[in-house]
């Protein structure tokens, strides 16, 4: 019975590294989460993932009443264009960028603001691994040990 309990206590932890280990192997191939800040558009998912390259394999393409989507960009008014080429190398949020649709001969070309407030960045497991195994090998050790 106490060799068990041995074992057990040794076991836990390994098992608990291992399967953390993927969290932090760093192969120079890893998915990201990014986030799809729409600006008041609808259609698209809040979050995707990319390849192990870092890229999005597609780009959804969000509708909104009396606008346009231009495209997704990394800042809500200006930044850089994003594209299925563009290589994510962490978790983060992209925006929709917006223009309205003329009416009556008028050549609005300003993008609104958005209505709802930059959305909170998210969980992200990779930036808490290592507290999720410190955690769980203080907790499977008590319980092991509390077993006795």
């Amino acid at each position: 019975m106490k060799l068990s309990k041995i074992i057990s206590l040794l076991l836990v932890p390994l098992l608990l590294f291992t399967l953390a280990l993927p969290a932090y192997a760093d192969g120079g191939s890893e998915s990201y989460l990014i986030y799809f800040e729409t600006g008041g558009g609808t259609g698209v998912p809040i979050i995707a993932s990319t390849n192990l390259d870092g890229n999005l394999t597609s780009l959804p393409s969000p509708v909104m009443d009396g606008y346009t989507f231009e495209g997704w960009y990394t800042d809500e008014l200006d930044g850089d264009r994003i594209t299925t080429n563009t290589e994510f190398t962490s978790d983060g949020t992209i925006y929709a960028h917006w223009r309205p649709i003329a009416k009556g001969g008028s050549s609005a070309a300003s993008k609104p603001s958005p209505n709802t407030p930059t959305a909170d960045e998210g969980f992200s497991f990779r930036a808490h691994a290592g507290a999720f195994l410190v955690a769980g090998t203080m907790f499977f050790t008590l319980v092991a040990l509390y077993a006795r």
